[in-house]
């Protein structure tokens, strides 16, 4: 849909033309059945003609469209921003967040938190993956053509990522007991889960709302004093 519409204001508005149009890298329809598909959908919906115009902003997309999440970090949309506003390079040890402000009948607002100190003239960084997924180098190579080669990924020990891994999958545990409502395998598996603030910044959302949910599981289970 985020495409389709992209494509009808390209044709309204030249200074977002413009901007999409520098956004653009190639695209190619040769062997790739799920871009094939996804463009002949957007095709259907934007009204544009030409196949390979379609793919091209769907390619733009993948690696410039920002998730829009609410204040519980679920995600309830998608977006394309000004290149100025999400310009922000990815780090495994991000020192921003990008959270929204919302209002009726208005498109969210793009802002940054900051997560802890930082030095003038540092870079502001912010993560594009998932950063206990141990395939998240793969996955950025793939999705974002670039090969992170930030300090958490250059310099992690073995005994880290092996940490990582473990701790990846006590959370999909977590979400798999809480999902099938096990209230007591999910509280104790919470509280397991807690010691992934090691692997984030220590003002980053998911380690309060982490916090919050495992307050909410003990109270659920009994354990008020825990709670």
């Amino acid at each position: 849909l985020l495409a389709a519409r992209v494509l009808r204001k390209m044709r309204a508005d030249p200074a977002i033309n413009k901007y999409v149009s520098a956004l653009k890298r190639k695209s190619n329809l040769d062997g790739d059945d799920e871009l094939q598909a996804a463009a002949q959908v957007v095709k259907q919906l934007s009204g544009e003609t030409n196949e390979n115009a379609c793919a091209s902003v769907l390619a733009v997309l993948q690696r410039n469209a920002h998730s829009v999440c609410d204040d519980e970090l679920r995600e309830v949309g998608v977006a394309l921003y000004p290149r100025a506003v999400t310009a922000a390079n990815h780090s495994c040890r991000p020192n921003i967040w990008p959270r929204f402000r919302f209002t009726v009948s208005k498109a969210p607002v793009l802002e940054y938190a900051v997560l802890s100190s930082v030095e003038a003239n540092k870079e502001l960084t912010h993560e594009y993956a998932d950063l206990l997924d141990e395939h998240r180098r793969e996955s950025l190579r793939k999705n974002y053509g670039f090969v992170c080669a930030c300090d958490e990924c250059a310099f992690a020990s073995k005994a880290r990522e092996a940490a990582r891994t473990q701790l990846r999958a006590k959370r999909d545990a977590m979400e798999a007991a809480l999902k099938k409502e096990e209230w007591e395998s999910a509280a104790t598996l919470a509280e397991d889960v807690a010691r992934l603030e090691g692997f984030w910044a220590p003002g980053h959302p998911y380690t309060a709302l982490h916090r919050l949910r495992c307050a909410k599981l003990q109270n659920l289970v009994g354990n008020e004093t825990a709670a």
